[in-house]
C-alpha cells in the first residue's frame, strides 16, 4: 500500500460539490490521460488498496481537508461504477438514469462554463476516477513540505526529498 497527496481546485467544481462526489458518491474524478493525448501524471501509479489524503484549496482560504481514503473497487457500488480501466485503478462512472445525481454533479459546472468542471476523459469517452472510502482523518497540509510545487495535484507522501509535514500551527 502507498500513500498519496491529492489537492482539488477551484479549477473544476465548488468545495461542497467536491465533497459531495468524494464523500457521499465514493468518487475522485480523474482523467487516465490529458486532452493532449499524454498519460495524466502519476495516475497509473495509483493502486487499489492505496491511501488518498484528500484537501482542496481556495483561493484566499486555508486548505481544507475531506479525510484520508483508501481507493477501493469499483464493484462495491456496482449503481455507479462499470469497469475498471486496464493497467489502472480507474473507474468508469455509468451514464445511467440511476445514477443521475452524480452525473449531473460531473457536467453541472462544465456546462455553465465551459472553462471550469469535469470532462469526460478523452481517451475513453466518459468520465473515470478513483472510487474511495473515507477511513480517516488526513494529516495536516502544508504545500511546500507535501507537494513539490503549488500546479501539482497529485504526490506521494511522505516524500523525504520535500521533508515532513510539521504539526498544524494554532
Amino acid at each position: 500500500m502507498r500513500e498519496w497527496v491529492y489537492k482539488a481546485t477551484e479549477t473544476k467544481v465548488g468545495f461542497w460539490e467536491t465533497r459531495h462526489l468524494a464523500i457521499v458518491q465514493h468518487f475522485l474524478c480523474r482523467s487516465a490521460v490529458e486532452f493532449d493525448g499524454s498519460q495524466a501524471d502519476r495516475v497509473r501509479e495509483v493502486q487499489i488498496g492505496d491511501r488518498i489524503h484528500f484537501y482542496y484549496k481556495q483561493r484566499n482560504k486555508p486548505v481544507s481537508s475531506y479525510g484520508t481514503f483508501e481507493v477501493i473497487e469499483g464493484t462495491a457500488y456496482p449503481t455507479r461504477f462499470g469497469h475498471q480501466i486496464p493497467g489502472m485503478a480507474l473507474f468508469t462512472v455509468l451514464e445511467t438514469p440511476e445514477n443521475q445525481d452524480m452525473i449531473q454533479r460531473l457536467t453541472e459546472e462544465h456546462d455553465r462554463d465551459p472553462s471550469k468542471g469535469y470532462e469526460r476523459d478523452p481517451q475513453h469517452k466518459c468520465f473515470t476516477g478513483w472510487v474511495i472510502k473515507r477511513r480517516s482523518h488526513a494529516p495536516n497540509f502544508d504545500q511546500k513540505r507535501m507537494l513539490p510545487s503549488s500546479r501539482t495535484n497529485l504526490w506521494f507522501y511522505p516524500d523525504d526529498s520535500l521533508g515532513r509535514p510539521g504539526p498544524k500551527k494554532p
